[in-house]
């Protein structure tokens, strides 16, 4: 029993001097951070071997990939290791600095991202940042940060593009010599499971280091990662690509209407073409002003000429039907003009024309006999009726010859059979373009969808 007892004490003694024990390494740690400036002005081993620095990352969030800014969102928690022997300390537990009063006595690795147009530290509730030291003096530097960073993008295969947005860390005060940049051995990047970004997909993720020179600095250590996005094609399916296959099915409906159905024909066309021109428009809204083309213009090119071409068939159509038309109203025109009377001219005026003979002389050139003989010149036609010498009724019309010849030719040109012909002409016409559109652009189909789906992917470089 006084075994068990003599035990017992010696356990809470040791217990006890371990706590104060750790409470006093804990002291000298903060009494150093406090004091001194050599612990954050001077790197860990100044003047000696660099400073191995220790990468990861979790990728908490990938808010969003803009095509138009070209730059992607995300947020991330990245964590630095590194020792520092000027913060050795024996305790068995770690000491952890959240205040920036102790943090900011802690030397910190002098790095920043390229390409950064934006970065936002976390400070909700309080700063995300902690400094953790370890046993032997090394450090845990953890901070929540948010970051957009800028992704050269291509677009020719646009939407059906493939993307890669690269991430670059690099020493911005240290060379190579002073500070090396690495990425740890286990969970150097890490994803979140539910990582969603809207309409692209995360397919993988690459990370490297390598040591060399950026811009004008010289012997730096640098890390990459490289994240691989693939373009998602529902959103454009349902956006673009059907709505306008369907203004384009949409314009072949003027091949099933009647060739004088004018109002109709051209009410379809004009409609579909602006409809089809405003989606042109709206498709590169999202897109940056770049001079070369992409796919979807491809597409939308290809759909607005189909359409205007389906509207200038119906313009040949028409064209084809109605001209036979107008030649028959203008010939009816002119029979209808020759039975009309002319105005009647004075007979007081020509009474006193009327030679001794009976005979009457016309101004015109023209000579009409008393026995109702009828002389022309300069092609006029004038017709006098006489009655006892004297003249009853006048009635001049210089246009009656011309007008006749002209209800001969034309009613010569209007013969049966060749009005069926014009019209079986038009009818032919509709005929064919129902079968060669809808050939014409599922051959388009094909062509399109096989080059940028598979060729592409082999003849890109040549573009690049």
């Amino acid at each position: 029993m006084f075994l068990l007892v003599k035990a017992f004490v010696l356990m809470l003694l040791l217990v006890f001097g371990l706590v104060n024990g750790n409470d006093s390494e804990h002291d000298r740690i903060l009494e150093k951070l406090t004091n001194g400036h050599e612990t954050s002005a001077l790197r860990p081993n100044d003047g000696g071997p660099p400073v191995k620095v220790n990468f990861s990352m979790y990728i908490d969030s990938f808010d969003s990939v803009s095509v138009e800014s070209m730059d992607y969102t995300l947020s991330v928690l990245l964590s630095m290791q590194w020792q520092d022997p000027r913060l050795f300390h024996n305790s068995t537990s770690p000491l952890i600095l959240n205040s920036d009063y102790y943090v900011g006595g802690v030397w910190r690795p002098a790095v920043y991202f390229d390409h950064e147009k934006k970065g936002d530290f976390h400070k909700i509730i309080t700063n995300n940042v902690a400094v953790s030291i370890l046993t032997g003096g090394i450090i845990q530097y953890r901070l929540r940060i948010t970051l957009t960073l800028g992704c050269y993008m291509q677009f020719y295969n646009y939407p059906m593009d493939n993307h890669t947005c690269g991430m670059k860390i690099l020493s911005f005060a240290n060379s190579a010599d002073q500070m090396i940049l690495e990425w740890a051995d286990t969970g150097a990047i890490v994803t979140s499971h539910s990582i969603e970004i809207p309409q692209f997909k995360l397919t993988d993720i690459k990370y490297w280091q390598t040591v060399g020179d950026y811009k004008d600095m010289m012997n730096r250590s640098m890390l990459f990662v490289q994240f691989n996005l693939e373009h998602m094609m529902a959103y454009h399916l349902l956006t673009t690509y059907i709505p306008s296959a369907l203004l384009v099915i949409v314009s072949w409906v003027s091949f099933w209407l009647r060739p004088d159905a004018t109002p109709a024909r051209i009410g379809l066309g004009a409609t579909t073409i602006l409809t089809t021109a405003t989606y042109l428009s709206t498709s590169r809204a999202s897109l940056p002003s770049v001079s070369y083309v992409t796919a979807i213009d491809v597409w939308m090119s290809t759909c607005l000429v189909l359409i205007f071409c389906a509207m200038m068939e119906s313009a040949l159509v028409n064209q084809c039907f109605f001209d036979k038309k107008a030649a028959e109203a203008k010939g009816k025109k002119s029979t209808n003009k020759s039975k009309q009377p002319t105005k009647s001219t004075d007979i007081a005026t020509l009474s006193s024309h009327i030679h001794a003979d009976g005979s009457l002389v016309i101004e015109n050139g023209g000579h009409v006999h008393a026995n109702g003989g009828l002389h022309l010149e300069n092609g006029a036609l004038n017709m006098i009726n006489l009655s006892n010498g004297r003249p009853t009724e006048v009635s001049r019309d210089k246009t009656m010859v011309a007008d006749d010849f002209a209800v001969e030719s034309s009613d010569a040109r209007l013969t049966v059979p060749e009005k069926k012909a014009s019209e079986s002409k038009a009818y032919s016409t509709d005929r064919i373009a129902r079968i060669l559109f809808p050939v014409l652009f599922l051959l388009f189909n094909l062509a399109y969808w096989c080059f940028y789906s598979v060729f592409w992917l082999n003849t890109r470089h040549f573009l690049e």
